[in-house]
């Protein structure tokens, strides 16, 4: 008896489960992308699509879920599909606290559209952000899902940014350091006969330890990914007496 429910189970209950998996097709299912822009609007909205298909042969109630895996705090996501707008505080289409309660229906074959809003207020940054999409006849069971990495850059003003390069302190004792920048990968010093002395790989925020050089006037050659010497500048390195 019970041989035979099971294989009736398997056989009415199974292959409708095994039919289930695969029937929606979210693109992109991951991305990383980057968007330059210089953020003087603080208004600017950015979007991510987010593309979804029903491949199965039955029709589907979709409930989606946000995620906000990281963010600056300055930023906001929203979320619109194609029944509604939904603000920064819903997680979900289908959440009793903020009123949302309306699945997206998708037939058979059909494609939809999910984007996500994000707004900066002017400021750069990264996010991480997941999506989750579940069909309502298998409310525990998620079908499909995304994440996805976004970054706002202010584009780099290369000719302002060269100006700006120097080196603190000057005169210095024991290290130097150069102001945050995108452009400089390696660090020469030299002295006035022209002779490397030290030699860095630079790093935003890093000390470049120069206690081992004499008393003197040194030379800085700043050179970028393609070594060419962008900036050449003039420290003293002087040394305090006991």
């Amino acid at each position: 008896m019970n041989k035979t429910l099971l294989y009736l189970f398997c056989l009415f209950f199974l292959p409708v489960g095994l039919a289930a998996q695969g029937k929606l097709v979210v693109k992109p299912s991951s991305t990383d992308q980057i968007v330059f822009d210089y953020l003087t609007d603080i208004s600017k909205e950015f979007t991510i699509g987010l593309t979804l298909e029903n491949q199965g042969e039955e029709a589907m109630n979709l409930i989606w879920r946000k995620s906000v895996l990281s963010q600056p705090l300055d930023w906001l996501a929203e979320i619109s599909d194609k029944n509604n707008y939904y603000l920064p505080e819903a997680s979900s289409n289908i959440d009793p606290s903020t009123d949302s309660e309306e699945s997206i229906y998708l037939a058979p074959g059909e494609v939809t559209e999910v984007i996500f809003h994000i707004f900066p207020f002017g400021n750069a940054g990264d996010a991480t952000y997941k999506m989750e999409f579940i069909d309502e006849m298998t409310p525990t069971k998620v079908i499909a899902e995304t994440t996805f990495d976004y970054s706002i850059q202010r584009p780099v003003q290369v000719g302002a940014d060269r100006a700006s390069l120097k080196i603190f302190p000057n005169p210095s004792t024991n290290y130097i350091e150069l102001p945050y920048n995108n452009l400089v990968s390696q660090m020469e010093i030299y002295n006035t006969i022209g002779r490397k002395v030290l030699s860095f790989e630079a790093e935003n925020g890093l000390r470049y330890d120069i206690s081992s050089l004499p008393t003197g006037l040194y030379l800085v050659s700043l050179v970028n990914e393609q070594g060419t010497v962008i900036k050449t500048l003039r420290f003293f390195k002087r040394t305090i007496r006991p």
